[in-house]
């Protein structure tokens, strides 16, 4: 992938990297492959674009690679182990990636999500839930915003994370979460 992007465009000023699947359960109630399949996405969805584009960064003097992680990282969430370790890891890996590449000119940020409505969201709570409409409405009563992020959202902290303004910004993680990182939490 990162050969065919090179090839087909000259070079990458920004990588994004938006890999992420929810593992569900409790830590003692995981068996070993359920872990590492939200290990091998989560973090290795990060770790192996980052490792194969790097050089061309690294060589340029310039880039801008944008880690997906998740507010869940911050404040856990119930049954969500594998999946807060993992998008704690990518923050940590964030912010190591940023001491590593800052003297090559490339910058490294952490995306922190809350609940985005997607069809993935919407998808979970019809198939996990027996009433779907209360469960979103209790996703909504944690946020102080009362309301779902849109994938929107998300897209415009990536474009400013990727913009010349965000220039100072440097092993940075950026909320985009409604307000439940540092609010009701309940």
């Amino acid at each position: 992938m990162a050969q065919a992007a090179l090839q087909a465009f000259g070079r990458v000023d920004v990588l994004f990297n938006n890999a992420g699947i929810s593992g569900v359960g409790a830590l003692h109630e995981l068996e070993l492959e359920q872990w590492d399949k939200v290990m091998r996405v989560n973090i290795a969805g990060v770790f192996l674009p980052s490792k194969y584009l790097l050089p061309s960064m690294m060589a340029r003097k310039s880039g801008c690679i944008i880690n997906m992680s998740s507010c869940i990282a911050e404040i856990g969430l119930a049954r969500r182990a594998s999946y807060a370790a993992s998008k704690g890891a990518v923050l940590a890996l964030t912010k190591s990636m940023q001491v590593d590449y800052a003297p090559y000119g490339i910058r490294v940020n952490a995306l922190l999500p809350g609940t985005i409505f997607t069809p993935f969201v919407e998808n979970y709570l019809k198939t996990s839930y027996d009433d779907p409409e209360k469960a979103i409405e209790a996703i909504k009563s944690r946020q102080l915003s009362g309301e779902l992020g849109r994938p929107e959202d998300v897209a415009n902290a990536a474009l400013f994370l990727a913009s010349d303004e965000a220039g100072f910004m440097m092993g940075s993680p950026l909320y985009i979460d409604g307000g439940v990182t540092f609010g009701k939490n309940a």
